[in-house]
């Protein structure tokens, strides 16, 4: 029920209520990665790249070496003008889990035309 009530909430632009529910669950299901994931993209939704970004690295200190986790960090990383930490995330992702990469696309479409995402891909193709 407190996800549906928190995805309500940021559906309805009500970014802080939101937040106060996903950090309850973040604190009650720490090992959960669908509350960071979710969370993150409210955050994004709403226009706050930087801080999904910071909610996906906190996530990572729960359940470290998560590709899903890593491939979103990523993406919010990028999205958030923070290339160092994206681009560290993003092989660290690769070498973990290269099947799920597609995942960093549905956080951040816009990096399918970015060459950098691309060459770094090829460079851990099977």
């Amino acid at each position: 029920y407190r996800m549906l009530q928190a995805e309500a909430l940021g559906l309805d632009g009500h970014v802080m209520e939101s937040n106060e529910v996903y950090i309850d669950l973040s604190k009650r299901f720490p090992l959960d990665p669908e509350v960071w994931t979710e969370w993150a993209w409210m955050l994004r939704n709403n226009g706050n790249d930087e801080a999904a970004a910071i909610v996906l690295s906190k996530s990572l200190e729960h359940i470290a070496g998560n590709p899903d986790l890593l491939y979103f960090y990523a993406a919010a990383c990028f999205r958030s003008h923070q290339p160092g930490a994206a681009i560290e995330a993003l092989e660290q992702a690769l070498q973990e889990n290269f099947a799920e990469h597609p995942a960093l696309f549905n956080f951040a479409p816009e990096l399918k035309q970015a060459p950098a995402v691309q060459l770094l891909i090829a460079r851990f193709a099977p």
